[in-house]
This record gives structure tokens, C-alpha cells and sequence, in this order.
């Protein structure tokens, strides 16, 4: 039997594969989707298997083929859809199948290479030999263990290296990679009983040893309910510590000890949760549900946009859907654009499926996540809810794709393969012929085109569910705020509002899309900035490592003090982040309770739920944060919403700028008065005359969505057209511009005849010119039809390859952009 194998080497030709043979031993096992390690050249290497051919053609030289040296997988970890759809992301994203693949799977079940150093001679042999002392050390300590992983010669000799080279050369050592899976099945102890019904005579046989008697008549109560018996973990929980009577009684045979698997479960247990009784639904969440159980029974891929003012009960209608995919024993995966509003969606999702609920997204541990996608895989799980990658999750039989807040650009990923999750969504939803339901209160401008132009079938909520006004929002025009001498950062009206909420003991939340305590440091004398010195990029104030650090490449450095150009001592901070915001808010309200949200106070795991958690207890009066805090949250407490700038995403180079802007002011004003509880949002900007502001907090979506259509349409912006932005990056910034420049020649060149397949803004200097010693160029391409611009696109790539390599050039392909930098 031949295979064809992709193997995981930075090659053009590995996407097409490689033939190997399948020794008898794995012929059985053998099939697409499983992984492999193969020879390739003078090395071992992972790949995976994308079609078998049973029938050699006798033409076929079997011994110029190499054999397959190791099957890793017993059953095939990627399903033909999912073989499939990374050959389908190759073509579209510019990328290799194996990376595809390889993005598809879950970190636990992802293999690591190790090196070992394995002796071709005994150990009475190594005083034949002319050695010095330390080689003969280690010979000796190779050959008595057999085998000894490379990392553990290294750390026990630290000046090794120069040894093992000279072994190797003389061939008394030998270097072979071995593969492990980096996850294992977790095991647990757990004791069953084994000594029939008579449970009066075993009692009575044990005497007075009071602990057994304990632990046997747990175990025999466990036994008569059919459990697989107890966990000796949580035995000992109950009585103590039982080993030593454990084993007695094991010993007399009355108990036995067995190992099982134990699934690692991230989500929490369903003791920990509120309510489960559905409510009753609005009649316009009656009226969505019944189109999308329409497209449910006929098995359709239809895209359903479902836009719902903020706290319309968008979940709630999501559930029910999912609960007759369920009902008909599918599978559904629901999307959120935050890892911070995950916790919130399981809390609800197992209030209602319990157990049937998996979460997958990248804050799980590495056990957690293989023990996640195996639930999934075997359908015991039948929810899937997670961020982006969960779109990969292996759902046999997919009844519906829920994304929510569809507008989010974070179901774009920024690094290779550089995939939207929504376009997976779509691909999925046409091979299970199942309906995909897009929910926001701000969808994107393509949707809302889309639904428009009957693309998309378009469903509304447009009341609250329990009929409660929309907060009232209102603009504050900080540039006022300075003529009337009010220098804070928070103008009178939000610090008067954020008083009188703090008195009525109601919660608050602060909203600034930025970390940090300052954006950047200037000296006063001399206008010098400190800028990160392998980035384009002024260095952010952290106050609390009292450091600058630049947000790209991590660089960091002490505060500093003196001017490094004029040393003067008069440097300032500029500009507000999350920390400074904190800081300030001591300042007017000293008693308040603050916490924060943002990338610095959620790395370690858990904290996104904790945070979460303590602001829903009413542990905490206001709440700072990013953007993890401007969607999705519901907080039956928070009576004031403050939006600190609403300028940060305006100001941004960008078309997509304004609707952000829009995007993010209503989300964040979304989170106010959702309950009980009258709501207000402030919105501070110096610019407060934007149409994005005005539409903004007057609730006017389809006004602000009109204005904004007939701008993209006059600069021919999506959805008018489709974008591919290109960056060209060298540590040479005229070697980036050059090769920037040569390939938009190529490509107009190749456009030949057909000039309007492609439209090409640039090549010009990226906004972020220069990120980790890197200089970037950027090229921006429209086009109408995909087929005809990719294969222009590809052609380009192919006549500058060589050059590219030889020349160290990185050239980044972003098909569909989010970002523009």
C-alpha cells in the first residue's frame, strides 16, 4: 500500500505530497488524517496523510520508496471535511496545507520533537577508546541509560556540545528525533468493590478497624448504585488520609484499584449556576426563532443576520435554536469574539445543556483543550462555544453556526494562516448543509449590504425583552471641558454621574480601548518622544512596573527621568490608558471599589472570570476596561456607562475607522440600564459633531449604515469591492521598498489586457513602518472576482520567489483584511 503524504516542511512542493510506502505492521491503522512521521532527506519529519492508493501500479519502483517509520495517531485526527477545507484555506489564505491542518488542531494533541542520544557501544567497551574526560563521561552515561533525551545531557553538562559533536563524527552516539503527543490522558485511582452482596460479613470480618469499615461501606453504597466506584482522590476528601487502609483492604479482596480516564473539564459544574427554566420569548424572538427552525428542518446553508438592539435577548433565541439541533442529535458551534465573554456564554449554555457543553479557546491548559476536542469528536459534547479557533472543532454532524457580535474583526487572525473565521463558518454551513445565524446590535456594513441586497436574510429585534428603555446617551465635547478650565480626564458631567451611581450603590463601567497608564513619553524642552528602538512605535507607560514597553516586540526599559537628547529633567507623560484612568478615579472617588480589566490584569488563567465574577457579586463599583468590557456582558447592576475617548479608533488610518467608532460606542452603551435599573452613557470626545458620535447616541443604525455605504461605494471599498493587503518587510528599509515596488510591477504586468481585475493602491510606507527590526511597504489590492485577482497574485509571487529568499524579504499576504497598519 502507497500513501500520499503532506509532510511539515517549508517547501513549495510539500502541499502537493509525498509518496511513501505502508509497512504491513500500520496497514491497518493507516488512513487520511492521520499523522505520520517519514523520512525526508537525512531527518524524520511529521506529516499527515491525505489519500492511500491500494493498488501499486507495477510500473512503481517499491524500492526507490521510502517506508512510513511511525504512525502517531490510532484514529485519524482530521476528518475528510476538515482535510478538505485546509487544502480550500491553502488556496485562499496564501498559505502552506500543513499549517492549515496544523491550525485545525488543538494544542494537547500537537506533537514536540525530541532529540535523543542513543551509544553503539557497551559499556565495557569505552576504555578501549582514546577519549577525553568529559566525552568519556558522557559515553558512559549514555550507554548505561540506552537512551538519554539531548536537553537532559545538556543541563547535567553544560559545556557538552563540542563533545557530542566529536562522538557523533567518531560514531559512538547516534542522534534520532523521537514524537510525542505533548497532552496524556488524565487517570484517576478510583475504587470499586469486588467482594459480592454480603456487605453484614464483610463489615463484620473487618473487626474494629474503623477506617475500612468507612471506606467499605462507601464503596459497597457506590457499587449498589451502579457508579464505577469512588475516586480514591475523592475518598480520601471524605475520611482522610485512607491509602494504607485502602490497600488492607485490597489485600483481604474486598475492594479493587483501577485506573480511568478522567476528562479535564474547564467549564464549571452545573451546582454553581442560577436558574435553568427557559423564559418565555418576546414576539419577536418568537418570530426569529421560527425562521431559523425553518432553515434547521430543511437542512439549508442560508446566513441568517440577526440584528437585536442591545439586551434584545439575541442569546436566548441562539439557545432555543440550538436546543432543536440538539433535539435532533447534531452538533452547534457557537463563536465570541472575547476569551472574556466566554465564561458568561458557558454559564448560560450549561444552564441549559449541562454537560453537553464543551469550551474551547486559547486560555485553557494544553490537557484541557485535547480532552475538550476529544468530547467533541466522540459527539459527547454537542455545544461547542468558544473565539475563533473553535470553528475548527471536530463536529461530525453540524446542525447550526452561531457568531456572535459578527462585527468583531478579532474572528480575523493577524498571524499565519491568516483565516477568518467567519469564511470557515460559511464553508462548514455548506458542507453540513446547515443554516449559520450572524447576531449583533452593530452588524458590519458588509452584512447589513448583504442582507439588504437579499444575500442574507435578514431578522430584527428591535425592543429590549423586558421592554426597558435604551439608555440615554449624551455627548460631552472635551475641547468645552478645557476652555472651563477642567484639565481631568474625565469631564464634569461623568465625574457628577460616576458621584451620585457610587451614592445609589448601582455600578459603573469606564470604557477606554487602550492599555497602560500613558501612550507616550515627550520631553517638554526638546519635543523628543522615546520610541521603541525596533519598532516604528512610541513606548507606552506602564505604572506599575514603572517601565516603558513597546505593545509589538515587548521591549522595555526603566521610566525615564532625563531627557536621553537634551537631558533635561522634563519629561511628561501624554495621552490615557486603562492604568491612568485607575489611578485618577482614586483621586474623585477614593472609596470606590475599581477593578480592571485588560490585557495586563487577565494573563493569568482564570482571570477574565474571576474579574467577571467579583463586578457581578457586586464586589466592585466600577469597572475599567479595553474592549473586553464593550460587549456581550450583561450586568443587572450598572446604571452608568462612560466612554473615556471616543476619538482612539476614529483617529485611526483606516476605512473601517468609523464604523468602529459607531461599532464600539453603542456596544459599550449596550451594557448599561439592561435590567431593572435606568441607564446613561457619557461619551467623551474632541470631535463630538462625527456622524459616527451622532448616529452613535442617538441609537440611528440605519442612518449611520446609510451615510456609510455611499462613501465606501464612491471610494470603491468594501462591499464593493474585496481587498488583499500586502507588506514587504526587510532590515533594510531600501530593500523593502524596492521589492515592494518590483512586485506591483509584476502585477500590473500580469494584469496585461485585463487591467480592471485589479486595482492597486501603493506601494507606500505601512502605517507601522518598521515592527521588530523589520522595515514594512505596503501594497493594497481591489478586486471584484477572486478567481482572476488570486491567480494574478500568484503568478507575481512565483517570478519574485527566488529573489525573496535569496534576498531575506518576508512578503505577508492578508487576504480580506480587518486592519490596515
Amino acid at each position: 500500500m502507497l500513501v500520499n503524504v503532506v509532510v511539515d516542511v517549508p517547501i513549495k512542493q510539500s502541499d502537493k505530497g509525498f509518496t511513501y510506502l505502508v509497512p504491513a505492521v500500520f496497514q491497518n491503522i493507516i488512513a487520511p488524517g492521520v499523522r505520520v512521521i517519514v523520512p525526508f532527506g537525512k531527518k524524520q519529519v511529521e506529516g499527515i496523510v491525505l489519500d492511500k492508493n491500494n493498488a501499486i501500479n507495477e510500473d512503481i519502483k517499491l524500492d526507490a520508496i521510502k517506508p512510513i517509520s511511525k504512525v502517531i495517531d490510532p484514529d485519524p485526527v482530521l476528518s475528510n471535511e476538515h482535510l478538505q477545507l485546509g487544502k480550500w484555506m491553502a488556496e485562499r489564505y496564501f498559505t502552506r496545507t500543513i499549517n492549515a491542518w496544523q491550525t485545525m488542531l488543538p494544542a494537547g494533541i500537537k506533537t514536540t520533537e525530541q532529540k535523543l542520544i542513543k551509544s553503539t557501544i557497551g559499556l565495557e567497551e569505552i576504555d578501549d577508546f582514546i577519549l577525553t574526560a568529559i566525552e568519556k563521561e558522557i559515553l558512559t552515561y549514555v550507554a548505561f541509560e540506552k537512551q538519554v533525551k539531548l536537553t537532559q545531557i545538556l543541563d547535567k553538562y553544560p559545556a557538552a556540545e563540542s563533545a557530542i559533536a566529536e562522538l557523533k563524527q567518531k560514531q559512538y552516539i547516534t542522534e534520532v528525533s523521537a514524537f510525542a503527543i505533548q497532552a496524556k490522558p488524565k487517570t484517576l485511582k478510583y475504587i470499586k468493590w469486588s467482594c459480592g452482596n454480603d456487605i453484614k460479613s464483610v463489615l463484620q470480618s473487618l473487626g474494629n478497624a474503623k477506617k475500612q469499615i468507612q471506606i467499605a461501606q462507601l464503596v459497597y453504597e457506590a457499587h449498589k448504585n451502579n457508579a464505577v466506584g469512588i475516586a480514591a482522590i475523592d475518598l480520601e476528601k471524605q475520611l482522610g488520609p485512607s491509602r494504607q487502609s485502602i490497600t488492607s483492604l485490597k489485600d483481604k479482596g474486598i475492594i479493587d484499584i483501577v485506573e480511568m480516564e478522567c476528562f479535564r473539564t474547564p467549564a464549571r459544574g452545573l451546582d454553581d449556576l442560577g436558574d435553568t427554566v427557559r423564559p418565555d420569548l418576546t414576539q419577536e424572538q418568537k418570530d426569529c426563532l421560527q425562521e431559523i427552525s425553518k432553515g434547521i428542518a430543511n437542512q439549508t446553508s442560508d446566513v441568517f443576520l440577526l440584528h437585536g438592539v442591545t439586551g434584545s435577548g439575541k442569546t436566548e433565541v441562539y439557545m432555543q435554536a440550538i436546543h432543536q439541533v440538539v433535539e435532533q442529535g447534531l452538533q452547534a458551534i457557537v463563536l465570541v469574539p472575547e476569551i472574556s465573554l466566554t465564561p458568561q456564554m458557558v454559564d448560560r449554555f450549561k444552564g441549559f445543556f449541562g454537560n453537553k457543553v464543551a469550551v474551547m479557546h486559547s486560555r485553557l491548559s494544553r490537557g484541557e483543550r485535547y480532552d475538550e476536542w476529544r468530547r467533541i469528536k466522540s459527539a459527547d459534547a454537542s455545544v461547542v462555544i468558544g473565539a475563533r479557533s473553535a470553528i475548527f472543532a471536530p463536529c461530525s454532524n453540524l446542525g447550526i453556526i452561531i457568531i456572535d457580535e459578527e462585527h468583531e474583526g478579532s474572528y480575523k487572525q493577524e498571524e499565519t494562516p491568516r483565516y477568518d473565521a467567519r469564511e470557515i463558518a460559511f464553508y462548514r454551513s455548506k458542507w453540513h448543509k446547515c443554516p449559520i445565524v450572524l447576531g449583533s446590535a452593530t452588524p458590519s456594513i458588509e452584512s447589513y449590504y448583504y442582507a439588504q441586497n437579499h444575500k442574507y436574510k435578514l431578522l430584527s429585534l428591535k425592543e429590549r425583552v423586558f421592554k426597558q428603555a435604551m439608555p440615554k446617551m449624551h455627548v460631552v465635547d472635551m475641547k468645552k471641558e478645557l476652555k472651563n478650565n477642567n484639565y481631568s480626564i474625565f469631564s464634569q458631567e461623568l465625574q457628577d454621574e460616576l458621584q451620585q451611581v457610587f451614592t445609589s450603590y448601582h455600578q459603573s463601567i469606564l470604557f477606554i480601548n487602550r492599555r497602560g497608564h500613558s501612550n507616550f513619553v515627550m520631553c517638554r524642552a526638546c519635543g523628543e518622544v522615546s520610541y521603541c528602538p525596533y519598532c516604528n512605535i512610541s513606548l507606552t507607560y506602564h505604572k506599575i512596573d514603572q517601565r516603558l514597553q513597546c505593545h509589538y516586540c515587548n521591549y522595555h526599559q526603566h521610566e525615564l527621568k532625563i531627557c536621553p537628547k537634551c537631558k533635561s529633567d522634563e519629561m511628561h507623560l501624554h495621552g490615557i490608558g486603562t492604568e491612568k484612568i485607575e489611578l485618577e478615579l482614586n483621586k474623585i472617588l477614593p472609596d470606590a471599589r475599581v477593578l480592571r480589566m485588560d490585557v495586563d490584569t487577565t494573563k493569568k488563567k482564570g482571570a477574565h472570570q474571576r474579574i467577571l465574577e467579583e463586578f457581578k457579586a457586586g464586589k466592585a463599583d466600577i469597572l475599567i476596561g479595553t474592549q473586553m468590557v464593550a460587549k456581550g456582558l450583561d450586568f443587572p447592576n450598572v446604571a452608568l456607562v462612560g466612554v473615556i475617548s471616543a476619538d482612539v479608533a476614529l483617529n485611526l488610518p483606516d476605512f473601517r475607522a468609523t464604523e468602529r467608532t459607531f461599532q464600539l460606542i453603542t456596544q459599550v452603551g449596550g451594557r448599561a440600564g439592561r435590567h431593572q435599573v435606568a441607564g446613561k452613557v457619557i461619551v467623551q470626545s474632541h470631535n463630538p459633531d462625527h456622524y459616527s458620535i451622532k448616529h452613535a447616541i442617538n441609537y440611528e443604525y440605519e442612518l449611520f449604515y446609510t451615510r456609510e455605504i455611499s462613501l465606501r461605494k464612491q471610494l470603491g471599498y468594501p462591499p464593493f469591492s474585496r481587498l488583499i493587503y500586502c507588506t514587504f518587510s526587510h532590515t533594510q528599509e531600501e530593500t523593502a521598498r524596492l521589492f515592494a515596488q518590483k512586485f506591483s510591477f509584476i502585477m500590473k504586468k500580469e494584469c496585461g489586457q485585463n487591467a480592471s481585475a485589479i486595482y492597486l493602491l501603493g506601494p507606500n510606507k505601512a502605517v507601522l513602518s518598521k515592527i521588530k527590526n523589520r522595515y514594512r511597504y505596503s501594497l493594497i489590492i481591489k478586486y471584484a472576482a477572486w478567481g482572476e485577482a488570486s491567480k494574478i497574485l500568484r503568478t507575481a509571487l512565483s517570478v519574485i520567489e527566488n529573489e525573496v529568499y535569496k534576498n531575506n524579504v518576508i512578503i505577508t499576504i492578508d487576504v480580506n483584511p480587518q486592519m490596515l497598519l
